[in-house]
């Protein structure tokens, strides 16, 4: 089932440890789901029994080029709005997903609520100016934004400052944990940038920790 593999998104917020009601999932290979009924109606109860109050949906880039399912996107988001669920945007760096995203945004019936930034700045060198570009003209919508971070880059300079640049634009930050026996050692340097920009900034951060559960 396209949900087997579900990450759940585990909020904690860094400073006063805030324990919240999020609860949420990525969906790959939305694409395919939107166009078949029946994946589409199990998605949705599903949703509803585990009550998700967040989608993040995956292959928005192969989504938003074809006509067709661009246009069938306005009433699947109502559906998948239901009982108050957000609805979340994942842009992983296709260089036509901004026109394509902020055209639709302006233009929906029923638009995103959110915008998660997984643009994997940290393979490959001096891309994370890159990725600070690609952030700005996507946030001036209305809706929130969250960042997905698998590394900061290496050495405490860089990982602070990155820290505090992601932290100002950022409503949400998304840690991967990717083991199967989470430990506090694998995330403590990511986290500790991330708590001392917030202290830096005066301003508190909330952090999702994704875990993958088989």
């Amino acid at each position: 089932m396209f949900f087997k593999s579900v990450l759940y998104l585990i909020l904690i917020a860094i400073g006063h440890l805030v324990m919240s009601q999020y609860r949420g999932i990525y969906v790959n290979q939305f694409e395919s789901i939107m166009q078949d009924k029946g994946q589409m109606d199990a998605l949705i109860s599903w949703l509803d029994e585990e009550e998700i109050t967040h989608v993040s949906l995956y292959d928005l880039h192969k989504i938003f080029p074809n006509e067709a399912l661009r246009g069938k996107l306005d009433s699947i988001l109502v559906r998948l709005k239901g009982k108050n669920r957000q609805v979340i945007a994942v842009f992983g760096g296709s260089s036509t997903f901004k026109e394509y995203y902020i055209n639709y945004q302006e233009g929906s019936q029923s638009p995103f609520d959110g915008l998660n930034m997984e643009y994997e700045w940290w393979v490959g060198k001096d891309r994370f100016d890159l990725y600070s570009e690609e952030i700005v003209p996507l946030v001036d919508h209305g809706e929130s934004l969250e960042t997905y971070i698998g590394w900061f880059s290496k050495g405490a300079r860089k990982r602070k400052a990155q820290a505090i640049q992601l932290l100002a634009v950022s409503d949400l930050i998304t840690v991967h944990v990717y083991q199967k026996n989470p430990s506090a050692a694998y995330v403590k340097d990511r986290l500790q940038a991330l708590n001392w920009a917030a202290s830096e900034r005066s301003k508190p951060v909330e952090v999702v920790l994704t875990l993958i559960m088989q």
